[in-house]
Formats: structure tokens, C-alpha cells, sequence
């Protein structure tokens, strides 16, 4: 879909207000990428950490938790 914007004296350009309210969900922080002709415009969101809490299980013995290298050497395999 090809959208005719004008840009104004200062480079400013209005975003579709459905896109907005479809992809910035109250956020007001857009990243502008440039790749060679084409100017990029992805929404900002401060990633959702939570999701990923409780994500990995795994069966350590707990004498591994007192000494970090051997913790992550049991984890790594």
C-alpha cells in the first residue's frame, strides 16, 4: 500500500493514525532505519521480559549453586 505524504519544512511526516493505534499501542517512539532509498519505520517497545520467565527447566543438583563455573558448565553441558 502506497500512502502520498507531504513532508514539511523540518522533514516531519504525519503516520497513518491507523497504523499508530495498530502498532505504537501508546507507545510515542518509532525507529527510523535507513537502507539505501527507503526509510524504515518500526515501533519502539521496550521488550516484554516477563514472557520469558519460566521458560527453561532444568534438573541441577544444588551443591552446583554455590560455585557459578560449575553451575554453568552442569547448565551448558
Amino acid at each position: 500500500m502506497a500512502d502520498i505524504r507531504k513532508v514539511d519544512g523540518q522533514g516531519r511526516i504525519s503516520l497513518p493514525a491507523g497504523w499508530r493505534a495498530r502498532k505504537l499501542r501508546g507507545s510515542d517512539e518509532v525507529a527510523v532505519i535507513e537502507k539505501g532509498e527507503l526509510l524504515l519505520v518500526k515501533p519502539k517497545h521496550k521488550p516484554d521480559l516477563a514472557k520469558y520467565f519460566d521458560a527453561v527447566e532444568v534438573e541441577v543438583d544444588s551443591r552446583n549453586f554455590s560455585d557459578y563455573s560449575r553451575l554453568k558448565k552442569t547448565i551448558l553441558g
